[in-house]
């Protein structure tokens, strides 16, 4: 199975191209192993490995930081230890840190 750089979406069934249209055989995909073993930091100019995933609902005010996600999502941001760690959120917002604490 390949999966595209672009939109992180598998490629294959409708006709070898992912949910843009790259076709398969282009520079915009590989094995889906590759990509995962490539994600990176979501903060421009970061090239830190994503250890989290940050998720936000405007609603309710709340961000979430859980560890790294399964699979890369366009509405979620991926995060470097580094950038989790120093998170902000606005003023009246809560923020919510649900990794795993690390055993010493």
């Amino acid at each position: 199975m390949l999966q595209c750089y672009g939109c992180a979406s598998s490629v294959g069934g409708r006709g070898g191209r992912c949910s843009h249209g790259t076709p398969a055989s282009t520079y915009g995909v590989a094995p889906v192993a590759s990509v995962l073993r490539m994600r990176q930091c979501s903060r421009p100019a970061c090239a830190e490995p994503a250890e989290a995933t940050l998720t936000y609902h405007y609603a309710s005010g709340t961000a979430w930081i859980d560890g790294l996600s399964g699979e890369r999502e366009p509405h979620r941001y991926d995060l470097c230890s580094g950038h989790a760690a120093r998170v902000r959120v606005p003023h009246g917002w809560t923020l919510v840190d649900r990794r795993s604490p690390v055993a010493a």
